[in-house]
């Protein structure tokens, strides 16, 4: 126990709160950096941890026992056994808590304790370190300790930092919110941002904009950075270690792991002739004084300046007070530019070209009360300032078409005003598409903040400012991706280089497929269809649908799995987009190898005779576990079309559709063919049908995109029921779900395989502390809900409650995901688990139905009635479900049940009810078979 000095005598108040933040270091055998398997039991140590406040009438904010005991935000009661029992703290990572003290209103504190250890497994006290430095708050200090023997026999140093506590009333620095907030109110768009290369809580950055908009407005920490441009703490100053802003810019970020592109920026200075330098320029805040929202980014800075931020839809506004330059900066290089001031307004009009093989984009920018300009453009960079006469509001038009068309979309944002208000409405209406009450602040953070990220992506890249002033009724234009900015062309003929018609961008669809598009399609259909219109616009334009676009298409990741969300959005009853066009876009992703590596599926040929592609094409093995699901998707496609077929009367197009679906159904299964039955892992098979010899299911990359065999164990969602078959019917899957959940994953170096190092998805699934189930990325979001596939409805309700209690913790310090969020899929699997719906089987147009989280849920879907999910009871597993007053006995529910229903009512327990008969959704193998290769 260390007393930590700085609130003794201070009376308690009644709103008052006790925060602190923790940095647990991991606890390892002296002279090792990575853990072994066996070294994982001792790994969290240092997690049991917590304050106690000594009043001084002799009570403890930690007496008490149950519902009586002092408890975090989180619900834990705050003693160092019950934070490590909670594993809702993460080791070499800042983690915040936040204990309501209320109940003690009036009582002094006498000392406020550091306990580190757990008392049912002796330690020797810990001792401060006496070269700790106080810091803000009452303390910065070390804490540590020998640990007490684990079951290994190593001693261990248990050792922890303690910074920032305080006790004040609640208030938004606290997290509070008042009772009437609105779910806009909740969103923290700084959520995510506590991450880095090395280790992801998100990796997203604070971005502004308007619902699938056209260009967003990003305050940057560093100005020179196009992957990372902001961090909560790791660009902090070394000389004060608090963030500081460099500048504001335009961005189309899609993803750190992508880079941005049309970045051009400015930013504020108290300084009439500033040092333009980015280092220099910079304006230090504190995290108190930022307002994340979708709609508005707001932070005070030093010297008195006031930044506020808002966008249109390809327009961006900024509001600086105090203020007497502005400074412009960019990165890449402008291909023209030209500064001018008229009537007080000075104006940019510039061509940035800043990302090869992207368009430029022409940049129209005015600064408003201006008085000079000092500005030089060499060698395609500009640099300098613009002198301005106090307050100003900067206003930027953007377009990758013409600079005609970047001044119309500023004229047809409007001012600051005008934009703020319109992204307001806006982001308000798209919130309220699903409600919710009975929720925890931390709750509300999270959903609001996940339907902030769904919401934003993808993009629109069609403009129709310019087009709407001569016709209002005019189809958008964009700038082609695939015309003469691509060094080597994609399109089988050239084609123009203004395009009419949508183009979505912005968006890497292996990982979308999976939960973003379909809460899409739950919750706002119509926008959906048009998003849908839109990537069919690459397949118009360049001939193939991206795999990742930014904005045209990318060579990354596996599988076309645009042909998933298509099918998917068929599945479900949402139209309005090309149907005949996607399924010809799908077709020739399915039968066609292409010839340009960004496009298509790589090792087609000769994997399209196999039945497999080999070890010969970099991650064979899931280059066929994707193209099965992707097959499934065009088999959908196709007997839609065969649908539409019969409606019209048409016999030939019917037989050919209803052909082409049982062919692509047959192809779905052929997943089969690397799935070893021995070992019971898809494994990788060499151009002569042999296994690969080298298997180790450990070991990470290689055959499996980030992930090992471990995480690949049950990849079909499309045909539970043939997973399970593969693995020796339903002993034999729940056998393998047993060795899924005793192996432990390490993060280790030598468990890197072809990647060389532990990459950041390795840590962070080690992180999860599940067995080998890496909710940290995308492969495993399946996973929790899989054990439905033989019945074990009650075990996949235990699994994916402890996600959303345990996983999804810190939005308070710009953390909040256990890993990569990406483009808007992580916060939609946490919303569509929460409200006790998840789109397990892709293109079945279904959901399984899992215990929800939060009391009622109101789906206010774009063009349909309200749908109510409530619950009665409490507890993490089912009892029984309604749907308007009749039972419903199924675990699956279909999507068209779901909308069409007035009240789905799902009674909890606290204990297993084995509630919930038959299996998810999916392509049966007693509907079609194709041979197993041997």
């Amino acid at each position: 126990m260390v007393v930590v000095p700085g609130p003794e005598g201070q009376e308690v108040g009644p709103t008052d709160v006790l925060t602190w933040v923790w940095f647990p270091e991991r606890s390892l055998p002296d002279g090792q950096t990575e853990p072994a398997e066996a070294d994982l039991d001792g790994f969290w140590a240092a997690t049991a941890f917590a304050l106690d406040i000594v009043f001084t009438d002799g009570t403890r904010l930690s007496a008490g026992s149950g519902t009586d005991s002092a408890r975090d935000q989180y619900g834990d009661a705050v003693t160092p056994e019950a934070q490590d029992d909670a594993r809702k703290q993460w080791v070499d990572q800042w983690n915040r808590r936040t204990v309501g003290l209320s109940a003690h209103a009036g009582r002094v504190v006498d000392r406020l304790e550091a306990r580190l250890g757990r008392t049912d497994r002796p330690a020797p006290a810990p001792a401060p370190d006496p070269t700790a430095a106080s810091a803000s708050g009452f303390a910065s200090a070390p804490a540590s300790a020998s640990a007490g023997v684990p079951a290994d026999g190593v001693v261990r140093t248990v050792r922890g930092w303690l910074d920032d506590v305080r006790i004040e009333p609640a208030g938004p620095a606290t997290g509070a919110l008042p009772a009437d907030a609105r779910p806009l109110d909740h969103v923290r768009t700084t959520r995510g941002t506590h991450s880095s290369g090395t280790f992801s809580r998100g990796n997203n950055a604070p971005l502004v904009g308007l619902p699938h908009g056209g260009v967003f407005g990003l305050p940057m920490t560093n100005a020179a950075d196009s992957r990372w441009p902001y961090a909560y703490q790791e660009h902090n100053r070394p000389s004060d270690n608090r963030p500081a802003i460099q500048a504001f810019a335009t961005s189309h970020l899609p993803s750190p792991w992508m880079a941005d592109r049309g970045v051009f920026q400015v930013m504020p200075s108290p300084l009439a002739d500033p040092d333009v330098d980015r280092t220099a320029r910079a304006l230090g805040f504190d995290h108190v004084d930022e307002l994340d929202g979708p709609h508005r980014y707001r932070v005070t800075l030093d010297e008195g300046i006031t930044a506020e931020m808002t966008a249109g839809e390809f327009a961006l506004a900024w509001r600086f007070t105090g203020v007497r330059s502005i400074v412009l900066d960019h990165h890449g290089v402008l291909r023209s530019c030209g500064v001018r001031i008229e009537d007080g307004t000075a104006i940019v009009d510039a061509l940035l070209d800043d990302r090869a093989e992207t368009p430029p984009h022409h940049v129209h920018l005015r600064i408003g009360n201006a008085v000079a300009e000092h500005t030089t453009v060499v060698d395609g960079l500009l640099r300098g300032s613009v002198e301005v006469a106090g307050d100003s509001d900067v206003l930027l038009g953007i377009s990758t078409v013409s600079a005609a068309d970047a001044v119309a979309n500023l004229d047809a944002a409007g001012d600051f005003d005008a934009m703020r208000r319109h992204a307001e409405d806006r982001w308000v209406a798209e919130l309220d598409t699903l409600r919710v009450e009975g929720a925890t602040e931390d709750q509300l953070v999270s959903i609001y903040s996940g339907l902030y990220r769904a919401f934003l992506y993808p993009t629109r890249a069609g403009e129709t400012a310019l087009v709407h002033q001569d016709d209002p009724a005019g189809s958008p234009r964009h700038r082609s991706p695939y015309g003469d900015v691509l060094s080597e062309p994609i399109r089988d003929e050239p084609g123009p280089e203004v395009v009419d018609g949508p183009l979505t961008t912005t968006n890497g669809f292996w990982d979308t497929y999976r939960t973003a598009w379909p809460l899409l399609a739950l919750l706002t259909p119509d926008t959906a269809a048009d998003l849908a219109e839109g990537v069919v616009g690459h397949f118009t334009d360049g001939g193939w649908t991206p795999r990742w676009s930014a904005p045209g298409a990318e060579d990354v990741m596996t599988g076309t799995t645009s042909d998933t969300v298509f099918a998917d959005l068929v599945a479900k009853g949402v139209d309005g987009f090309d149907l005949e066009q996607a399924y010809r876009s799908a077709l020739r992703n399915a039968t066609v190898p292409a010839r340009d590596r960004r496009v298509g599926r790589k090792g087609s040929l000769p994997g399209l005779f196999r039945g497999y592609v080999d070890t010969a094409t970099g991650e064979g093995m899931s280059w066929t576990l994707d193209a099965a699901i992707n097959d499934w998707g065009v088999a959908v496609l196709a007997d839609a079309l065969a649908d539409r077929a019969v409606a019209a009367g048409d016999d030939v197009d019917t037989a050919r559709y209803r052909a082409e679906y049982e062919w692509f159904a047959r192809r779905s299964l052929q997943y089969r063919n690397v799935f070893d039955r021995e070992r019971g892992f898809f494994i990788g098979r060499t151009p002569d049908g042999a296994w690969r010899d080298d298997f180790d299911p450990d070991v990470w990359g290689s055959d499996y995109t980030e992930t090992n065999a471990w995480g690949t164990m049950f990849t079909a969602p499309h045909d539970s029921t043939g997973v399970v078959e593969l693995h020796g019917g339903p002993a034999g899957f729940d056998d393998a779900f047993a060795r899924f959940w005793a192996r432990r994953e390490t993060g280790g170096t030598d468990r890197s395989g072809s990647y060389g190092f532990a990459i950041h998805e390795m840590t962070e699934a080690r992180a999860i502390r599940m067995g080998m189930l890496g909710l940290s990325n995308q492969p495993a979001h399946h996973i929790p809900f899989f054990p439905m596939a033989t019945g074990r409805h009650d075990d996949a309700h235990r699994v994916v409650r402890e996600c959303l209690e345990r996983l999804f913790v810190g939005s308070d310090i710009g953390q909040g995901y256990p890993g990569d969020e990406d483009n808007g899929e992580m916060s939609a699997w946490y919303v569509f688990a929460t409200i006790g719906l998840y789109p397990l089987a892709p293109s079945t147009g279904t959901y399984v139905i899992v215990p929800p989280s939060v009391r009622r849920t109101v789906l206010n879907r774009e063009g349909g009635s309200p749908t109510v999910i409530e619950t009665t009871g409490s507890g993490a597993f089912i009892a029984a479900v309604t749907v308007d007053g009749e039972p419903w006995e199924s675990v699956s529910i279909p999507h068209a049940v779901v909308v069409g229903a007035s009240r789905i009512e799902v009674a909890l327990a606290d204990t297993p009810r084995g509630v919930g008969g038959g299996q998810p959704a999916g392509i049966s193998l007693r509907a079609a078979r194709v041979p197993r290769h041997p």
